[in-house]
């Protein structure tokens, strides 16, 4: 036979779970940013670097 859980338990593994959603969700679009920010930053020092290897065309 199942044990039952009782009301405040199953309130207390609600709120632990909300807690744990917003924490997960507060912290992806920081990760997002900073990966973005990461890729942007290769790409302008390839650019640079390759600006870097031709001359100025006159």
């Amino acid at each position: 036979m199942a044990t039952e859980r009782s009301a405040g338990q199953r309130i207390g593994h609600f709120l632990l779970f909300v807690l744990l959603a917003i924490v997960t969700l507060g912290l992806y679009p920081l990760y997002f940013w900073v990966s973005r920010t990461e890729e942007q930053n290769m790409l302008l020092a390839e650019i640079l670097a390759e600006l870097k290897r031709r001359p100025l065309a006159s």
